[in-house]
């Protein structure tokens, strides 16, 4: 058991990256925003929806870069993501850390242009230590692909059903004033 320990890790990538990809039918910025800011995370994230309960405190940034989103629970552990580079549109990375582990994973959003929406990737990049780090990586990676395919469908109806509206003008209308004086 030890040598299998030992032996398997020694095969196994020091790197991971588990994702999921979905096609979402609004434009990149609304799937942006609410990735990058959070925003309706309760609504479609699958650990939140393992755990309602669980307390989540968000600390949104102008420009998004430095945004925080932390949770703690029972079930679904503590932890701490923070939005460290974004191409408005296009791509947001962020760091992430589970309990208080001070070595972070990576989480990537990376969105395209498509002619019906959006096609999203969701990715988590993780280096595993020798042995543990990587045995542990090997256990979760099927049920994290399937979480994160879970939350990005939910994502999807949340966005379809209700786009986000990022801005609003009011009607623009061409009128003729009566003649005033001025100065």
């Amino acid at each position: 058991l030890a040598g299998l320990v030992l032996i398997v890790p020694a095969f196994l990538p020091a790197t991971t990256t588990l994702s999921a990809e979905l096609e979402i039918a609004v434009g990149p910025d609304e799937v942006f925003h609410s990735a990058a800011l959070y925003s309706n995370r309760d609504k479609w994230d699958p650990w939140l929806k393992m755990e309602p309960e669980a307390k989540v405190n968000i600390e949104p940034m102008e420009g998004y870069v430095g945004s925080t989103y932390k949770w703690a629970g029972d079930k679904i552990g503590s932890g701490t993501m923070k939005v460290e580079k974004v191409l408005y549109g296009e791509l947001i990375s962020s760091s992430i850390w589970f309990g208080e582990d001070p070595d972070s994973s990576i989480v990537e959003w990376h969105l395209k242009k498509t002619d019906v929406g959006t096609h999203v990737t969701w990715n988590f990049i993780a280096e595993g230590k020798y042995p543990f780090g990587r045995l542990m990586l090997l256990m979760m990676s099927g049920g994290m692909t399937s979480s994160f395919e879970s939350g990005l469908a939910d994502m999807k109806t949340l966005l379809e059903a209700d786009p986000p509206k990022l801005f609003e003008t009011g009607e623009i209308m061409i009128s003729e004033l009566p003649q005033m004086n001025s100065l």
